[in-house]
């Protein structure tokens, strides 16, 4: 059974994909900085999409949870909640699209 601490862990792996790329200590050695960006572009190229996933996804429900809420005439405060979530699903999407873009450049490959 799960507690709240792992379904509040399973949720931020779920919305957050920056737990699955590793920082460059201040120390690294040139090799190791170079395999530490490589290994950091392979896992943006190959987990970036399905995280642009979830958020388009996200996006869609809450686009469609608010229209039908408004549609029913509903509070005010829940059709603005939706609407707000849905914004930020947007960004996320956006600022994931745009990492995906940058890890897919040629430019980024070089040392």
């Amino acid at each position: 059974m799960f507690g709240w601490r792992e379904t509040l862990d399973l949720w931020v792996r779920y919305l957050d994909f920056h737990w699955m790329f590793e920082d460059v200590p201040a120390r690294a050695s040139i090799w190791e900085c170079a395999a530490i960006r490589a290994r950091n572009a392979e896992r943006g190229v190959r987990y970036l999409p399905v995280y642009m996933r979830r958020y388009a996804a996200l996006c869609l429900m809450f686009s469609a949870l608010g229209l039908m809420m408004e549609s029913a005439q509903a509070a005010p405060v829940a059709v603005g909640a939706c609407a707000t979530l849905c914004v930020f699903a947007i960004v996320a999407l956006f600022v994931t699209a745009v990492g995906f873009v940058f890890l897919m450049s040629p430019a980024s490959r070089q040392g």
